[in-house]
């Protein structure tokens, strides 16, 4: 992801080219997502500039309550996908032919299972969120320059309605301890390794998707 701002973040703008996506939650996932380089920009803005640190706290200050906004409007979208999706992705065992890294100790596969989706759509959906959420994640913890506290600024409760809900998906729930950029990169490697399989994803856009989960 280019890390400046386009013209697309515009609200006039962001109606732009919704016909051509195939879900509402595409089309929530792509509001979401053309905000973020505009942030990344202003936080590298701010990183490389002589600004004082009195106006420096209040300008970081303002973009950490950006970041938190998005993040939060993010994991609302997560919780609806839950709602919608929980029944339509399942986890499968390895098949031979998996190129899933190996622990250099064990020769183990780091990751048992892959997830298996009810279409492309969905997985779709879900990597997409993931590599946002990676960004986002990683973006705010720079910002609080603190790996463990900025979690703390995120609504990560579970909505009421899904409290005492028997069935759940096997994908990382906001308000699961395991919550963090990696699980979603791992995620993202577990969601489309069947797909790459099939020729359905380029696999420099898996690379490209890891390495920003884990810089």
């Amino acid at each position: 992801m280019h890390r400046k701002r386009t013209f697309f973040e515009s609200p006039e703008w962001r109606l732009a080219g919704r016909e051509d996506l195939p879900s509402e939650l595409l089309n929530q996932l792509a509001d979401i997502n053309i905000q973020v380089p505009g942030l990344l920009e202003d936080f590298d803005n701010l990183c490389s500039s002589d600004v004082p640190p009195a106006a420096t706290f209040s300008t970081l200050s303002h973009l950490q309550y950006r970041v938190v906004d998005l993040l939060n409007t993010l994991i609302t979208w997560r919780w609806e996908w839950e709602r919608q999706h929980s029944d339509q992705v399942w986890t499968m065992s390895l098949p031979p032919s998996s190129q899933i890294p190996r622990d250099a100790n064990t020769d183990e596969p780091i990751y048992p299972t892959l997830f298996e989706f009810s279409s492309v759509l969905r997985m779709g959906e879900m990597c997409r969120y993931n590599g946002i959420l990676a960004i986002l994640l990683n973006l705010l913890r720079d910002i609080c320059s603190d790996d463990a506290a900025y979690i703390n600024l995120l609504d990560l409760s579970k909505p009421v309605d899904l409290l005492h809900r028997t069935h759940r998906s096997p994908l990382c729930l906001p308000s699961d301890p395991e919550f963090s950029p990696r699980n979603a990169a791992a995620e993202h490697i577990r969601s489309v390794e069947k797909a790459l399989d099939q020729e359905v994803m380029d696999k420099e856009d898996l690379f490209a998707q890891q390495q920003r989960a884990w810089d």
